[in-house]
Parts: structure tokens; sequence; C-alpha cells
């Protein structure tokens, strides 16, 4: 499972062993997306962050790959 925030505070985000990854809005978890871009059999999220000027997210897992938003 990987943990991280953005710089501001706003969105937390989480990935899961099965792949997916969710996005909470101001700690709300009301308000969250879930998407899921890699395999839940090897591709357990090791990341899921904001970059620095929040304009991409970026993913990563142990299926090999590499997804940016």
């Amino acid at each position: 499972m990987s943990l991280s925030t953005k710089p501001g505070g706003d969105v937390i985000t989480i990935g899961y062993n099965n792949g997916l990854i969710e996005l909470v809005m101001n700690f709300n978890f009301d308000k969250r997306m879930e998407i899921k871009y890699h395999d839940g059999q090897t591709g357990y999220i090791s990341g899921a962050v904001f970059n620095k000027d929040q304009t991409f997210f970026v993913s990563c897992a142990h299926d090999g790959l590499t997804n940016v938003f």
C-alpha cells in the first residue's frame, strides 16, 4: 500500500495491493475517486503521488507500469 498527500494537503492518495488507486478530497471519504490502471495480480501499487506543481499525478506498480495523469 502507498499513501501520500498533495502538497496543499487537500487530496490524499492511497494505492492498494489490488492495483486500485483512491483519491480522497479534503479528507472527506464521501468525496473520493477510485481508478484502477494496474494489474491486480502483480500490480500492487508501490507509489502514487502528485508532482511538485500539482499538474500531473504519477502512479507506479510492481506490474512494471508507470501511469501519468
